[in-house]
């Protein structure tokens, strides 16, 4: 109360919502956007998913990846497991990609960007498993 006082406040702040602001912004960044895409006389799309939209879908696909054992948690986020894919009869991890892809470290950080550089690399088993799923930092919203 008193360094809102010193502010020139009447009272401190509300606590902020984290979830609701963030839907709050985005919803007005994505109505901006489209504002920006009917100026330049782009077609407005026939369709817009938004991944929030289908957050049950995809932890029900994730629990079917956990199941088949693809998969594995570390420090609350969930990484696809390419060498227990890979080993599995059958599968082939990065088919479409030439297999030096695979082995090459930089190239796969790239892939990544900033996710790599994190503490997600230290939560890896291996440099060409990737995130299905990643824990929320203190202040960002959850799902």
């Amino acid at each position: 109360r008193d360094a809102a006082a010193a502010a020139g406040m009447a009272s401190p702040p509300a606590v902020c919502d984290v979830q609701t602001a963030f839907v709050k912004l985005t919803l007005e960044q994505e109505a901006s956007f489209f504002e920006d895409m009917a100026a330049l006389n782009v077609r407005p799309p026939d369709a817009v998913t938004r991944v929030t939209d289908y957050v049950p879908e995809i932890v029900s696909y994730i629990e079917t990846i956990a199941r088949n054992g693809y998969c594995y948690e570390a420090n609350g986020s969930v990484y696809f497991d390419t060498a227990a894919f890979t080993s599995s009869e059958g599968k082939v991890y990065g088919k479409l990609v030439d297999a030096s892809a695979l082995a090459d470290k930089e190239l796969l950080a790239e892939g990544e960007g900033a996710l790599s550089a994190s503490s997600a690399e230290a939560d890896k088993r291996h440099p060409s498993d990737f995130a299905l799923w990643k824990a929320s930092k203190p202040g960002e919203p959850a799902w």
